[in-house]
């Protein structure tokens, strides 16, 4: 199976750049590929976590309803009230 891939070119701190490289080390090693792998890897943990915490943040605001415009809604039964 192909996987479709992409090229991303960032600019990080050197210091950033350098620990990285290390971790990648330790866990892929040095082949090919390696370096790709683990960032690949990162961005995914990134996407996950990230999510997580949007969903944990809808969940606090849910439980105090949210403001539209004045009208305070607790639960999606307010809407079929009006």
């Amino acid at each position: 199976m192909y996987i479709m891939t992409k090229t991303i070119t960032v600019n990080v701190d050197d210091e950033v750049e350098a620990q990285f490289r290390k971790l990648v080390r330790a866990k892929y090693g040095t082949r090919k590929g390696s370096l790709g792998r683990a960032f690949g890897d990162a961005l995914r943990y990134f996407i996950k976590h990230r999510s997580e915490d949007a969903d944990a943040e809808l969940m606090r605001l849910g439980k105090h309803g949210f403001n539209f415009g004045g009208m305070k809604v607790k639960d999606r039964g307010a809407w079929h009230e009006r």
